[in-house]
């Protein structure tokens, strides 16, 4: 294989998994939701599973970490979610981590009042790592390439949305 700069993190590799995704030992369900969905879209590019773990859980073999989410580790690496403005946030690898920790609030991550900015991190992540589209809602309108390899590239970036209200239509029911 090819070498990887302290810049990469290598996620997965030949069919092999070469990272773990972390949250922190009690995740909100936005984080949780946040690792299922990389897990998910990793594995329908590459056919491989990536295992997610909690940080006091982490095999103390695996050198690579995806850590997603508000979390002692990220904390510690100078990422706070209260300092980030609703629904930001981080991507940055360092050393060998790949971080992914946005602002977020409680409640369910789907739901038009719950910030995500974790998962909206991990799209941000999974667009520009894999080429992943998502064209209209459900699976069939997930676009997906398929990879042997897949590379966090070097990244220092805390993204803010463009837009402060994501929900321009209300549909047809009236609340």
């Amino acid at each position: 294989h090819a070498p990887v700069s302290r810049a990469e993190v290598p996620v997965v590799i030949d069919g092999k998994p070469m990272a773990v995704v972390v949250t922190s030992d009690r995740p909100s369900a936005v984080t949780a939701y946040a690792a299922e969905e990389l897990v998910k879209h990793v594995e329908k590019a590459t056919g491989v599973r990536l295992s997610i773990k909690t940080e006091s859980k982490l095999p103390p073999a695996m050198e690579h970490r995806i850590l997603v989410g508000d979390s002692a580790t990220v904390r510690a690496d100078g990422i706070g979610s209260l300092n980030l403005a609703p629904e930001a946030f981080v991507l940055r690898t360092k050393g060998n981590d790949l971080i992914i920790a946005g602002e977020d609030s409680h409640g369910d991550p789907l739901d038009t009042d719950t910030r995500a900015g974790t998962l909206w991190g991990v799209y941000e992540w999974l667009d520009r790592a894999l080429g992943v589209r998502w064209l209209w809602p459900g699976e069939l309108g997930t676009f997906v390439p398929k990879t042997r390899r897949v590379i966090a590239r070097d990244i220092d970036e805390t993204i803010a949305p463009k837009f402060i209200q994501r929900r321009l239509r209300p549909g047809m029911g009236f609340e």
